[in-house]
């Protein structure tokens, strides 16, 4: 026990046990636990493996990068995991609305710099006692979880206020609660391990979010090219060019890219020859 609570937290530990709780209580139900086994099998199809693995390799390779110039070591390896899971895992998952904003990636990194400053350098600082955690855990989550629910109705939005207040006041006494104890524990909280757990986060979304926009570009290049291969599926030479003249024209230009596509669809779901491509080619250069 003393191990678990030298490496973790009160927070962490309670999470974890609650955690578990879930866990059996999923594996008991036969429904929840036949759909758990078809989102297991997902997974493990081949393109969404793939990634999958590709996303740990690059994201291991940024670590070493980051251990290599002495920002990360060992010790940050339960930060390293945690930012995996909440933010790596995440971001992957949603990868489609990248292809459909196209601020994504600067809101991104606004919204998640702002969200970690406050989350790793205050909140996770300090926590409560093992038994208040472990009372307020599921109370939050409960009310988390309305707010979401809550989001898809607008007869619920009543609802919504009241569980986003709720939520906020709770967030507001972590915050007073930790810059208290930030103050009257300055000097021991001001120190370089600290700092690179704090700076790790920032560091790693800054490095993962090439790996995203790549990524986002294959995805939309895949799809564009599937649509064609459906038009020109006997004609092999007519849509090799299409695509090499596509991917001449955007490149690894995701606006452009999404530009083409939005403005092209309908023209490439039709088209039969070389002169045609080159037509909505030039097309798209005169209004570009």
């Amino acid at each position: 026990m003393n191990f678990l609570t030298d490496v973790f937290n009160n927070r962490e530990l309670a999470t974890f046990i609650w955690g578990l709780v879930l866990i059996v209580i999923f594996l008991i139900n036969s429904k929840i636990r036949s759909s758990i086994a078809i989102v297991v099998k997902a997974f493990f199809q081949r393109n969404i493996l793939l990634i999958f693995i590709f996303m740990i390799l690059y994201t291991s390779l940024t670590i070493l990068l980051l251990y290599n110039i002495n920002l990360w070591d060992f010790t940050l390896i339960k930060e390293t995991i945690y930012w995996i899971l909440g933010v790596a895992l995440v971001l992957l998952v949603n990868i489609n609305e990248a292809s459909n904003d196209p601020d994504y990636f600067k809101n991104l990194s606004l919204k998640n710099f702002r969200i970690m400053i406050v989350i790793e350098l205050i909140v996770n600082l300090y926590t409560f006692s093992f038994i208040i955690e472990m009372i307020i855990i599921p109370i939050i989550s409960f009310f988390v979880i309305f707010a979401v629910f809550s989001e898809s109705k607008r007869e619920y939005l009543p609802v919504k206020k009241l569980t986003n207040f709720i939520i906020g006041i709770f967030g507001i006494v972590v915050l007073i609660y930790s810059i208290i104890n930030l103050i009257s524990d300055f000097q021991s909280v001001w120190t370089f391990d600290n700092l690179k757990a704090f700076l790790l986060p920032i560091l790693l979304l800054i490095m993962y979010m090439p790996f995203l926009y790549l990524l986002t570009i294959y995805m939309v290049y895949e799809l564009m090219f599937i649509r064609l291969d459906i038009v020109l599926n006997k004609d092999r030479a007519i849509n090799r060019y299409a695509k090499k003249k596509i991917l001449a024209l955007c490149n690894i230009n995701l606006m452009r890219l999404n530009k083409f596509v939005k403005e092209n669809t309908h023209r490439l779901s039709r088209f039969k020859s070389k002169e045609e491509i080159q037509e909505i080619v030039n097309d798209f250069k005169k209004g570009n």
